[in-house]
């Protein structure tokens, strides 16, 4: 699966308009420096729950991610204006559960879908191997028969 395009910028927008410092968040949460500058580098693709701490931490919710995802991603680095202020005014807990049960629904979708590719693949892979066998034991089979019924000759 992708990671979510802009998401460690769109996480660094919100915590510096919250007016926060890497290490402010990383204290917040308990982890290294290092773990912070890691989790707000493009390209790096977290889990769910990280990120849901780490907006915890900087008092911000999945609404505002959204909002900065968009923002960041059409090429504007300033999410200030928007952090608290979705479209239904300050954040919510009724709000953030919503939108997770939309993208865990979304996501038990793709999961399906893996599955699904997964057993073909497996199922594929299964044929093969059980056909490679087949062909191994033909094999060996095959050469010590010749062995035993092999050229007789004088013994040295």
């Amino acid at each position: 699966m992708e990671g979510i395009q802009g998401l460690g910028r769109a996480l660094a927008a919100l915590r510096t308009a919250k007016g926060m410092r890497q290490r402010e968040v990383a204290e917040a949460l308990g982890v290294r420096k290092s773990s912070v500058s890691r989790l707000e580098v493009d390209g790096v693709n977290p889990r769910f729950l990280t990120v849901a701490r780490y907006l915890g931490a900087i008092g911000c919710s999945f609404d505002d991610l959204a909002l900065a995802l968009r923002t960041v991603n059409a090429g504007e680095e300033d999410v200030g204006e928007l952090v608290g202020s979705g479209p239904d005014g300050p954040p919510s807990l009724e709000r953030d559960v919503a939108w997770l049960l939309r993208r865990l629904t979304a996501v038990s979708g793709e999961l399906s879908e893996l599955r699904e590719e997964f057993y073909r693949f497996r199922t594929a892979v299964s044929t093969k191997e059980l056909r490679s066998a087949a062909k191994r034991r033909k094999n060996v089979s095959t050469t010590r028969g010749r062995k035993k019924n092999g050229p007789t000759g004088s013994a040295e």
